[in-house]
């Protein structure tokens, strides 16, 4: 399970307002993804963020900390789908709710230094946010502590065609087999 999947499906019953956001570093344009979740049952949308591989997975964590407000601003104006699987809801996001949790989420791939998670907590503390990090450690912790929901019984003929695309089918759906 990457943590791409996780960034995908930890929030399966809030539509989100997806977003492309880039950031410049260095001369080097670097994308990452984010959306904005509108819980069913919530009051204030919730920001969720994924870095791709890069080498300055730290100074994006940094930007997307200390340009939280404008980053909200970036999704007011964009329409929202679900990701349930039980519903699709559709609609436009500016006639819901227009606050945002100063809690909000980043999905990253880089291992941060003991230095550098005190760095953006040191940020957060500044700007009265919370955020939760989601990085390898994530990924290691929710794959120790998933129990697998299927085992996937097959011949060794099949394993390409069929065993590895019901788990891949299963696995993007964070079910642990």
């Amino acid at each position: 399970m990457t943590l791409k999947n996780y960034y995908v499906n930890d929030f399966p019953s809030a539509a989100a307002a997806n977003k492309n956001i880039f950031f410049k570093i260095n001369n080097t344009e670097i994308p990452i993804i984010g959306k904005a979740l509108i819980p069913m049952d919530g009051e204030s949308r919730v920001l969720v963020f994924y870095v791709p591989n890069t080498n300055f997975t730290f100074e994006i964590l940094e930007l997307i900390i200390e340009n939280f407000h404008n980053l909200t601003k970036e999704f007011d104006s964009t329409s929202t789908t679900s990701s349930s699987i039980y519903e699709i809801s559709v609609g436009d996001i500016r006639n819901h709710i227009n606050t945002y949790s100063k809690q909000f989420y980043i999905y990253f791939e880089e291992c941060l230094s003991k230095y550098e998670i005190n760095q953006l907590n040191t940020k957060c503390i500044e700007k009265s946010l919370i955020v939760g990090l989601r990085g390898p450690a994530y990924q290691k912790s929710k794959l120790n502590n998933l129990k697998p929901y299927a085992f996937i019984s097959h011949d060794s003929r099949d394993k390409e065609k069929i065993a590895r695309v019901i788990f891949n089918g299963l696995s993007n759906r964070l079910i642990p087999i």
